[in-house]
């Protein structure tokens, strides 16, 4: 009965410590894991940064909790190239890295006070993988809000029936 018990236990202590290094881990990296790739959370915060100032959704209260963000980087993992995806990945990555140059940090970034990185990333004066990351975040963001339940009910005008039928129109 005895070696049951110290079985049981020792089982108990070897999940335990597979399980403990998982706890270890700071918030800075922890990692949110997809099927084709692997995002810190500062490169998603600063996604998160960059999708609210490209479609402003905060000063309207009932489209506070669209995350966009997710919806793009869930759209990239799941219905895009893997050459797309890599271009997706390392221009994150190096945007992060540029703004953590010229800006000193990523993570108290605000978009707002600097107008002239959006304008550059707009004109595609940035090297290639910054550009294509752009490119794509814009499609795909600009595709999670025309798909959103907000937009599909406050937005647009839902009608039951599609236009009216006219039964006397003139030809001539």
């Amino acid at each position: 009965m005895e070696r049951r018990i110290l079985i049981k236990q020792l089982m108990l202590l070897t999940g335990g410590v597979l399980l403990f290094p998982s706890c270890l881990r700071s918030d800075e990296d922890r990692i949110i894991e997809y099927n084709n790739f692997d995002l810190n959370e500062s490169q998603i915060l600063l996604m998160a940064k960059l999708s609210e100032f490209i479609l402003p959704l905060k000063e309207n209260p009932l489209a506070k909790d669209e995350r966009l963000h997710l919806f793009v980087i869930k759209m990239v993992d799941e219905c895009l190239m893997f050459d797309e995806q890599k271009y997706f990945v390392s221009g994150i990555k190096e945007l992060q890295s540029f703004i953590d140059e010229k800006y000193n940090s990523s993570s108290t970034f605000d978009f707002s006070k600097h107008i002239e990185l959006i304008t550059k990333l707009e004109r595609q004066e940035f090297e290639s993988n910054i550009s294509n990351f752009y490119k794509i975040f814009k499609k795909q963001l600009i595709n999670g809000y025309l798909n959103s339940a907000f937009f599909m009910t406050h937005v647009i005008e839902y009608k039951l029936i599609p236009g009216n039928y006219q039964v006397h129109v003139s030809v001539i």
